[in-house]
């Protein structure tokens, strides 16, 4: 009397090694359940706990389309990866799946595992060649599907990942230039309605470094505390994105981790705003004549 809805994958037997799925409790199908369009499923741990709890669902029937399957198996847990929860799947032979699910008469993948000192240049052009002879294409016409390595996979997802790091460090880098021009402003204003004081302090004995290092310091509290603020809310946006995440999705609980050396080298940078941002209004400050600050009006 449970529903899930999950995603079902038609595989072959050899899916399993192949994508490193191991079986926690019961058995993966055999190649003679595969041949004969066998009703099998083997579920993923996140699946079978929706399904069947803490019971084990091993020998169960569930009903995937309306069509019954028996549950003959469940994978050990592998994690979710954002877009896609390997432990909320179902797995069933391929001939089932395309026949009886899916209505399919040509597979729509076929996955190659090659050796550890294998070419996968070589490979790749060795499967090309063999496609193109089994769907007898004319050698000047293009091919009528697409092979891809994982090796392509990690180059793309490496290219996003550099141009969403440019992305953000620059809108970083914009925020940063505005904060500090607008600390170099405040300090600006400060330093003009504390003419007097300074001529006070200098007047009274303050060298030109102490009242240096007094603006200096109130511009680096400046940024220092916009960089706390920062980071507070940016962990409560984590951790409302977390709980955001887990109320609204199946995949579990949606953990976000923090890289501490990332957040201490953001407020370094804070800091360092304040330092160069604040140094002119300071030098400007220290470099009063004590006379004409005292006559400041």
């Amino acid at each position: 009397n449970s529903n899930t809805r999950t995603f079902v994958t038609g595989a072959a037997v050899s899916y399993f090694p192949s994508r490193n799925y191991k079986i926690a409790r019961g058995r993966a199908f055999s190649e003679d359940e595969a041949e004969k369009n066998g009703r099998v499923a083997v579920l993923g741990p996140a699946t079978a706990e929706k399904l069947f709890g803490e019971e084990s669902g091993i020998g169960e029937v569930i009903k995937i389309n309306g069509i019954n399957f028996r549950v003959v198996g469940v994978l050990e847990a592998k994690g979710d990866q954002g877009f896609f929860n390997f432990d909320d799947q179902a797995l069933v032979p391929y001939t089932t799946a395309m026949s009886q699910l899916f209505g399919l008469k040509s597979l729509r993948e076929i996955d190659i595992q090659t050796q550890d000192d294998a070419d996968v240049e070589q490979v790749q052009a060795a499967a090309r060649k063999l496609l193109r002879k089994q769907h007898r294409i004319l050698p000047e016409a293009p091919d009528d599907f697409e092979i891809r390595s994982q090796a392509e996979a990690l180059e793309a997802v490496g290219t996003a990942g550099t141009v969403f790091t440019v992305l953000l460090g620059s809108i970083a880098g914009i925020s940063l230039l505005v904060g500090g021009i607008g600390i170099m402003n405040i300090m600006l204003v400060t330093v003009t309605e504390r003419t007097r004081e300074i001529g006070v302090r200098k007047a009274i004995g303050a060298q030109d470094r102490d009242i240096l290092g007094q603006f200096l310091i109130e511009s680096v509290l400046l940024s220092g505390i916009g960089g706390v603020l920062g980071i507070a809310a940016g962990m409560a946006m984590l951790k409302m994105v977390s709980v955001v995440a887990t109320q609204t999705t199946e995949m579990g609980t949606f953990n976000i981790s923090v890289e501490w050396m990332s957040v201490l080298i953001s407020f370094g940078f804070a800091v360092s705003v304040g330092i160069f941002f604040g140094y002119y209004p300071a030098r400007r400050a220290a470099a009063l004549d004590p006379i004409d600050a005292l006559r400041y009006e």
